[in-house]
């Protein structure tokens, strides 16, 4: 009897532990991709002496004919 309680107990630190872990991945992977896209965009390189690409909105329409995944690529690149 008393090991089931123990290995119950064993199992809810793990799943604790697990939850914690997992809660923590999403923090830093969702907050350093809401920062990378909303971020205040620079318009000049001045190192390489250049405008960059500018960040677009995605709309229904560019999203569908993809132009805005290719907009993204090259304003992340820069």
């Amino acid at each position: 009897m008393k090991k089931k309680k123990q290995k119950k107990k064993e199992e809810n630190k793990l799943t604790i532990v697990n939850m914690i872990f997992t809660i923590c991945f999403i923090v830093i992977v969702g907050g350093g991709g809401f920062v990378t896209i909303f971020r205040t965009p620079k318009e000049r390189s001045y190192m390489e002496n250049r405008n960059l690409e500018k960040f677009t909105l995605p709309t229904f329409k560019t999203f569908v004919r993809g132009t805005f995944q290719e907009n993204l690529e090259t304003a992340m690149t820069d």
